[in-house]
C-alpha cells in the first residue's frame, strides 16, 4: 500500500516500497527551494553568522542553516544543529534547545527510530517549557509520523490530534489539511478504511479551497490508491486520473513515478499486461528523470512480472539483473547513509558527553559560587529580618505610646467635659437651693403671723411645722450641695484642712461658697444667716488664712 504523508521538514522528499508496503511523501509546510537557491541562501546565512553580535542570534542563524541543509547536506545540517544546541545549553536559550533537538531528530527519523524519538521528546519538553504552541504542534505532528514508522498507529493518532487542535484554533487550514492526511494514513494502517477516507476528503477539500494543488495531487493519489486497495476500481481510477491531471497541469513531475507505478501495478494485478507494460515504462522513465531509484526499482519489478507472465523469460531475466544491480546501488547508498548517520551519531554522543562533562564541572563551580551567594544572602537576610523586627518593635512601641497619649487626651477631655457638666450641675443646684430657701423663708415669714392669730394649740402646731421645714431644708440642702461640690473640686477640703488645721466646719463651708464665687447675699440665703453675719465670717476667715487686705479671698481659694 502506498500513501503520501505530510510532516515538517526542510525540503521535499520521497521514499517508498512497492507494491504492498507503505509509500510516504514527506512534505514540509514551507516552500521547497532549489539547490542553487540553497547555496545562495547558505552563503548569506554564513555572512550573517560571522557578523552576529549576540549568542541567541547565532543560535537562530545556525538553526536556519540546519533547516536549509536538512536534506541536501546531512553532515552540515547535523553540525549546525549540534552547535546551536551546545550554545543554547550554554546560554539557557530554551527555544534554541527545542528547535535544535527537533532538527536533529529529523536526521534519524527514518533510520534510528529510538534515537530520533529520544531527540524529539527533548524538543517537546523544551517547547512546553516556553509554551510555544506553534512549535509544540509541529513537533507533535512529527512524533506522530515517527510513531507511524514504529508501527504505533494509535499513539501516532494521539499526537496528530493534539497537533490538529492547535492548527484548528489558529485557523491554519493548510497545516490542518496536512494533519488530516497523516491521520488518514494511520487509520488506514489500523484497517479503519471509512475513517481514513473521511480524513482524506477533509484534507482534499481544504487544499482545493486554498488552491494548494501540490497537496491536492497527493490527496487524490492517496484516495485513489486506497480505493483500489479496497477493490473499488471505478473510484480508484477516477482519483488517480485526477491526481495525474493536476500533476501534469502544474508540473508536479516528482509525483509521476508514483502515479504511473500505481497504474502499472493495478493493470498487472488485473492481467492487463499491455497496459501494465505501458505504465511501467512511463514510471521507469519518470523515475530516472527524477532520480527516484526506489520507484525505478518498482517499475522494473512490474516489467519483470509482465515479461514473465507474457512468456518473455529472457526479457524478464534482464529486468531482474537490472533490479539486482539497482538494488545493490540502493543498498550501498543506504549503507553509506547509515554509516554517515552512525558516524554523526557517534560524534554527536561523544561531543554531547564531553559537553555534559563540561556542564557538570561548570555546574559544580556554579553550585559552590551559589552556595557562597546563598550564605551571604542568608546573612543579609538575617540582618534585614533583625532590622525589620526592631523596626516593628519600635513602631509598635511608638504606636502604643501614641495610642496611650490619645487615650489619655480623650480621658482628659472626657473628664473635662464631665467636670464642666458637674460645674454647671453644681451651679444649677446652688441656684435651686437659693431659690428654694428663699421660698421656704418667705413661707415661714407668712406663717408666723398666722400662727400668732390662731389659738395656742394651732399656733404651736404651725410654729413646729415652720421649724421642721427650716431644719429639714438646711440639712438636706447642705448634704446635697456638699456632695456635688466635692465631685467638682476633689480634695478641696482636705488641702485646706491640711494647710490650715484651725478651720472649723463652718469655715470650710464658707470657703466652698466663696470658691464658687457666690456673693454674701447668696450665701446668707442659702445658710439662713444675715448678710452682716456672712461679712463678719469672711473677715474672720481672712485672718485665719493669714491674708492681707490687698489679697483677694476668692482668688486665693481658687488655688486649692
Amino acid at each position: 500500500m502506498q500513501h503520501i504523508r505530510f510532516i515538517w521538514k526542510g525540503r521535499t522528499r520521497f521514499t517508498g516500497h512497492y507494491p504492498g508496503r507503505l509509500i510516504c511523501l514527506l512534505v514540509l509546510l514551507h516552500c521547497a527551494v532549489t539547490v542553487s537557491g540553497n547555496d545562495t541562501t547558505l552563503i548569506r546565512l554564513n555572512n550573517e553568522l560571522s557578523a552576529a553580535t549576540t549568542d541567541s542570534s547565532r543560535v537562530d542563524l545556525l538553526l536556519k542553516m540546519a533547516k536549509l541543509t536538512l536534506w541536501s547536506d546531512t553532515r552540515l545540517s547535523d553540525s549546525s544543529a549540534r552547535e546551536a544546541l551546545e550554545l543554547s545549553e550554554e546560554i539557557g536559550y530554551v527555544k534554541g534547545k527545542a528547535v535544535s533537538n527537533f532538527y536533529l531528530s529529523q536526521i534519524f527519523v527514518d533510520i534510528d527510530f529510538k534515537f530520533a524519538e529520544e531527540l524529539i521528546m527533548k524538543a517537546l519538553q523544551n517547547a512546553e517549557k516556553i509554551n510555544n504552541r506553534a512549535l509544540i504542534a509541529k513537533i507533535r505532528n512529527n512524533i506522530g509520523h515517527l510513531k507511524n514508522n514504529m508501527g504505533e498507529f494509535k499513539t501516532a493518532l494521539t499526537y496528530f490530534e493534539s497537533s490538529l487542535q492547535y492548527f484548528l484554533e489558529t485557523d491554519n487550514d493548510s497545516a490542518s489539511a496536512a494533519i488530516y492526511n497523516n491521520m488518514a494514513i494511520s487509520y488506514k494502517s489500523l484497517s479503519e478504511d471509512s475513517l481514513a477516507m473521511t480524513y482524506y476528503f477533509r484534507a482534499a477539500a481544504i487544499n482545493a479551497s486554498m488552491d494548494n494543488y501540490l497537496w491536492l495531487t497527493s490527496n487524490y493519489f492517496n484516495i485513489g490508491y486506497d480505493y483500489l486497495d479496497m477493490g473499488d476500481t471505478v473510484n480508484g481510477i477516477q482519483y488517480l486520473n485526477q491526481s495525474f491531471d493536476l500533476a501534469r497541469e502544474h508540473g508536479f513531475d516528482r509525483m509521476l513515478p508514483y502515479i504511473f507505478g500505481t497504474y502499472g501495478n493495478f493493470y498487472l494485478q488485473n492481467n492487463n499486461f499491455k497496459q501494465a507494460r505501458m505504465y511501467a515504462l512511463k514510471a521507469l522513465q519518470a523515475s530516472r528523470e527524477q532520480m527516484n531509484r526506489l520507484q525505478e526499482k518498482n517499475a522494473l519489478s512490474v516489467l519483470k512480472d509482465v515479461f514473465y507472465h507474457s512468456g518473455k523469460f529472457d526479457s524478464a531475466f534482464v529486468m531482474l539483473e537490472k533490479i539486482v544491480s539497482l538494488n545493490d546501488s540502493i543498498n550501498m547508498d543506504k549503507r553509506q547513509k547509515q554509516l554517515d548517520l552512525m558516524d554523526i551519531r557517534i560524534r554527536f554522543e561523544k561531543e554531547l558527553s564531553n559537553y555534559q562533562l563540561q556542564i557538570g564541572l561548570l555546574e559544580a563551580k556554579n553550585a559552590r559560587r551559589e552556595l557562597r551567594y546563598l550564605i551571604v544572602i542568608l546573612l543579609v537576610g538575617m540582618v534585614v529580618l533583625i532590622l525589620v523586627f526592631l523596626y516593628i518593635l519600635l513602631h509598635n512601641r511608638m504606636r502604643r505610646k501614641n495610642l496611650e497619649q490619645k487615650t489619655l487626651v480623650m480621658e482628659r477631655e472626657n473628664l473635662s467635659r464631665e467636670l464642666e457638666y458637674k460645674k454647671k450641675e453644681l451651679a444649677t443646684n446652688v441656684m435651686y437651693l437659693v431659690k428654694k430657701n428663699e421660698f421656704i423663708d418667705a413661707v415661714s415669714k407668712k406663717l408666723k403671723p398666722v400662727a400668732e392669730e390662731l389659738d395656742d394649740q394651732s399656733g404651736r402646731r404651725i410654729a413646729k411645722i415652720v421649724s421642721e421645714m427650716d431644719q429639714s431644708n438646711s440639712k438636706e440642702g447642705w448634704v446635697d450641695f456638699e456632695t456635688r461640690f466635692q465631685e467638682v473640686h476633689v480634695g478641696f477640703y482636705n488641702q485646706l484642712s491640711k494647710q490650715f488645721p484651725g478651720l472649723t466646719a463652718s469655715d470650710l463651708r464658707l470657703c466652698a461658697f466663696l470658691r464658687l464665687n457666690m456673693t454674701s447675699k447668696e450665701i446668707a440665703n442659702l445658710t439662713y444667716q444675715s448678710t452682716d453675719s456672712i461679712k463678719v465670717a469672711r473677715y474672720r476667715l481672712r485672718k485665719k488664712l493669714g491674708l492681707s487686705r490687698d489679697e483677694n479671698l476668692v482668688t486665693y481659694l481658687t488655688k486649692f
